[in-house]
């Protein structure tokens, strides 16, 4: 589905498992087959880190040091790590690749393994969507849910959604490209004030 778009885009140096972040980083140029392909993945690793090797290398000595309890699956490897890099001993590489995972994943509520687990009742009496137009919609983030969600916080019947929905929203509130919004409306500021952030 996407030897083109690997061959145009990506540099002939790239590993095969860097294949992926290679296309993810060049999404927008990706033909429509290719990013439903590419958002697959990304699907799969936001359940599960082990499917991201650029992660878990990075985060290896970090995994072992904090978050040794915690099981992969659900996205729970990766929420320790995002909630554990601010400790001590937290490294610079891997607090800099979890917060851009973590970060990607709250733009879009398909990458948030547990919000329809969590949310399923909520999201379609809150915020009900046409499942033909979202299934259409693969190649287009769906912050829809998750800004809906957040808007209607104080409806939301689950504690346990209301509960991963306030953290999907600290994660927006810590990481600033988290939300497209505010990407697209920040990004000239950010690069004119903060440079390379």
């Amino acid at each position: 589905a996407c030897s083109a778009d690997v061959e145009s885009l990506c540099s002939k140096d790239v590993p095969p498992d860097g294949v992926l972040a290679c296309l993810k980083e060049n999404d927008k140029q990706l033909r429509k087959r290719c990013k439903k392909a590419v958002f697959q993945g990304l699907k799969e690793q936001s359940v599960d880190m082990r499917l991201d090797p650029a992660l878990l290398e990075a985060c290896q000595g970090e995994l072992t040091e904090f978050c040794t309890d915690v099981k992969f699956g659900d996205g729970d490897k990766k929420t320790c790590l995002f909630e554990s890099r601010s400790k001590t001993g937290f490294g610079q590489p891997c607090r800099e690749a979890v917060e851009k995972a973590v970060g990607f994943a709250a733009r879009d509520a398909r990458l948030n393994p547990k919000l329809p687990a969590f949310c399923e009742r909520d999201l379609k009496r809150l915020c009900p969507v046409d499942d033909e137009v979202t299934n259409a919609a693969t190649d287009a983030p769906d912050a829809t849910s998750l800004d809906c969600m957040m808007a209607h916080l104080a409806q939301i019947r689950s504690a346990k959604c209301s509960a991963e929905v306030k953290r999907v929203g600290g994660v927006r509130s810590e990481v600033w490209d988290a939300s497209a919004q505010v990407e697209a409306a920040c990004a000239g500021d950010v690069q004119r004030f903060c440079g390379a952030l």
